[in-house]
């Protein structure tokens, strides 16, 4: 657990800046949410619908991630999807 969560907050780097999604501090290897700009909701359902991302949408804020189950070598283009569907969204 301790390898992924090494390699989500590496892979969150690249997306500093972004205002689109501000992740929330974590501290563990399972799961981490993020400040969403746009409706978590809309994007809850965009992943699920358009990429089979399923997560989950706290008050329309916040869109909470697992990541416990995806392999280590997938958690970096999970990040990037995710980011990637935000600009898609709502735009």
């Amino acid at each position: 657990m301790q390898r992924r969560y090494r390699i989500l907050k590496e892979a969150l780097k690249k997306h500093e800046g972004n205002d689109l999604l501000i992740p929330h501090p974590f501290n563990s290897g399972y799961f981490m949410s993020f400040k969403t700009k746009g409706s978590a909701e809309v994007l809850r359902r965009y992943l699920l619908e358009r990429y089979e991302v399923g997560c989950i949408n706290i008050a329309d804020v916040t869109l909470r991630l697992a990541y416990c189950s995806v392999e280590h070598d997938k958690i970096e283009e999970l990040v990037d999807l995710v980011h990637q569907a935000a600009g898609e969204a709502w735009s």
